[in-house]
C-alpha cells in the first residue's frame, strides 16, 4: 500500500501541483510588487517637483531676506522695500 502511494506517477504528480501553486504564488507576488513599484515611481517624480518649488522658494526667501538686511543697514527710509515671495501652493501643505 505504501509503494503505490509512493510511484513514481503520484510524486510526479504532486510535484507538478506544488510547481504550479508555487509559480502561480509567484506571478501575483510578482504582479503586486510591479505595481508597487510603479507606485512610487509617481510619487518619486511628484516628490521631485515639490523639492525644485521648495529650492526656488528657499532661494527667493534667502534673496528677500539679504535686501531687507541691506536695506535696514543702510537706514533708508526712502527706499521702497519690496514685497514677501508668496508661498506656492504646492508648498503651501508642507510649509
Amino acid at each position: 500500500m505504501l509503494l503505490e502511494l509512493l510511484s513514481p506517477e503520484r510524486i510526479a504528480a504532486i510535484g507538478l501541483i506544488i510547481t504550479g501553486l508555487f509559480g502561480s504564488w509567484l506571478t501575483s507576488r510578482v504582479r503586486h510588487l510591479e505595481s508597487e513599484v510603479a507606485d512610487l515611481k509617481a510619487q518619486r517624480k511628484k516628490d521631485q517637483g515639490v523639492i525644485k518649488v521648495a529650492l526656488r522658494y528657499i532661494r527667493d526667501r534667502i534673496s528677500y531676506s539679504e535686501l531687507l538686511t541691506g536695506l535696514l543697514r543702510q537706514h533708508a527710509p526712502h527706499v521702497e522695500i519690496p514685497p514677501e515671495p508668496v508661498t506656492p501652493d504646492e508648498l503651501k501643505d508642507d510649509v
